[in-house]
């Protein structure tokens, strides 16, 4: 399957999203997160795979979604920015291409709607919101990040 408009599609409660499968690192089952002393509330913590270490966000904090314990069947996206940075979903649906009729860019939808989102499609008749989780987090959490990810390596 060719990248173009692939998208990994994931849950958060019953709500689904997708981010470019290009900008995916790794889906891992989710894992114990080392928490960090005084760092920012969207920060879980650590995370060690396969000896590289991690920061995991906390989407739940950044959609103000209620928190909940994190479950079997959840997941830890690895998803690329400048660098790697997890985060944990309720779970990943699998992988989706949207043709251009199935596909709506954010601009379309709403002006000023792509700051927050790339757009939206349908997966078996239920809207995807796709984002681009980088989006999602201000210079100072990615600041941060860069250094604690530094200070832990």
């Amino acid at each position: 399957m060719d990248q173009t408009n692939c998208y990994c599609i994931f849950r958060m409660d019953d709500q689904l999203f997708g981010v470019a499968v290009a900008r995916v690192e790794k889906i891992i089952r989710a894992a114990a997160v080392t928490p960090v002393p005084d760092s920012p509330e969207t920060l879980t913590g650590l995370l060690n795979v396969e000896g590289r270490i991690f920061p995991v966000v906390n989407l739940r904090k950044k959609w103000r979604l209620p928190e909940r314990a994190m479950e079997i069947d959840d997941r830890i996206i690895l998803f690329k920015t400048d660098r790697i940075i997890g985060f944990v979903v309720n779970g990943v649906e699998g992988v989706v291409q949207f043709d251009h009729l199935g596909f709506h860019q954010a601009g379309d939808i709403q002006p000023g709607l792509e700051k927050y989102i790339e757009g939206a499609g349908k997966l078996d008749h239920r809207n995807v919101i796709i984002v681009d989780l980088a989006r999602f987090l201000n210079s100072q959490e990615l600041g941060y990040m860069e250094k604690i990810t530094a200070d832990h390596g």
